[in-house]
């Protein structure tokens, strides 16, 4: 099998939605070594134009689950990618011999992460509990297309406060309920557009109506709709983490 190695492409644009989830990504080195980054939910959309494209891998955590690999409150990583050294420190030290051993093998560089993460998981099995409520309150979320289940009621639903569940999403998810709910709802309507008119996506996808639609694209992607489906895009924009 190859080895992880650079790809030359045709200059293309590269758009990255806004994500509620973690995710691990190992990613060759131009020096030919293999890296791991801790990627953090991205609270807006980026975008950037590239000829060099690295082969990498990733490893997506389900919303709510992550803290149980990465061993830190999410809000910290929230627009962020960091190192995987960084956050478990000394305990990095194996997977950084497992990948030297796997020499940039695709097959033997993923094995070793995954039984990195399985080690990991098996430390944190005393907060599987805690990922489990985060998850039901995710799911919860994210199935709620027309957003008539407010935030009080879902705290009501997996038995916890508010100010309960506030707490959770800051530390195990990143973001914030409402923000949550915002990154969901936009996401569903990226994925619809143009199936139906800008007026009947909002009220499909629990906008108040299609000046509410107008005003979340411009805050969470960084453009109108109109644009965005044309793709005339910030590039080069910030990459917002606020």
């Amino acid at each position: 099998m190859q080895s992880f190695s650079l790809s030359e492409t045709r200059p293309r644009v590269f758009a990255r939605l806004p994500e509620n989830a973690a995710s691990l990504v190992v990613c060759a080195r131009e020096d030919g070594s293999v890296g791991v980054v801790a990627v953090g939910p991205r609270l807006r959309a980026f975008y950037k134009v590239a000829a060099t494209v690295p082969a990498y891998t990733g490893f997506t955590f389900r919303a709510g689950a992550a803290r149980l690999f990465l061993d830190v409150p999410l809000h910290e990583l929230a627009g962020r990618a960091v190192p995987i050294e960084e956050l478990w420190g000394a305990h990095a030290t194996d997977l950084s011999e497992a990948l030297s051993r796997a020499r940039a093998c695709p097959r033997s560089t993923i094995r070793a992460v995954e039984s990195a993460l399985l080690a990991r998981l098996a430390r944190m099995r005393s907060i599987e509990a805690r990922a489990r409520i985060v998850v039901s309150a995710t799911r919860a979320l994210e199935a709620n297309a027309d957003a008539t289940l407010g935030i009080p009621a879902v705290a009501k639903r997996i038995g916890v406060s508010e100010r309960q569940l506030r707490q959770l999403f800051h530390e195990d998810v990143g973001v914030s309920p409402k923000r949550f709910a915002r990154i969901a709802r936009i996401r569903r309507a990226v994925a619809s557009a143009g199936r139906v008119g800008w007026a009947a996506l909002a009220a499909e996808n629990g906008f108040y109506d299609q000046a509410h639609l107008n005003a979340e694209f411009r805050d969470l992607l960084g453009t109108t709709p109109r644009a965005f489906a044309a793709g005339d895009v910030p590039i080069g924009g910030k990459n917002c983490s606020r």
